[in-house]
């Protein structure tokens, strides 16, 4: 059998153990979610990627000049 180097969607969700089998890990086998056991293309890249959203999304609703009273720049 062949496994990915990245937990599927729904126990990444659930924050619960995957052990990253394909095509079905077995926590998907058992909850009766095969049809959503998808695993991400990269790891790092997405989340990385979603981080990056996340900080641009937050940076245009703070309003100023992005720096603390120390005058550091603040960091996501």
């Amino acid at each position: 059998m062949t496994t990915n180097p990245i937990s599927c969607e729904p126990c990444r969700q659930k924050k619960c153990k995957c052990d990253r089998l394909l095509p079905i890990c077995t926590q998907c086998t058992s909850t009766s979610t095969q049809n959503k056991c998808v695993y991400p293309e990269s790891g790092k890249r997405l989340h990385n990627a979603s981080r990056a959203q996340t900080c641009r999304d937050r940076g245009s609703a703070v309003l100023g000049s992005g720096a603390d009273e120390a005058g550091r720049e603040r960091v996501c």
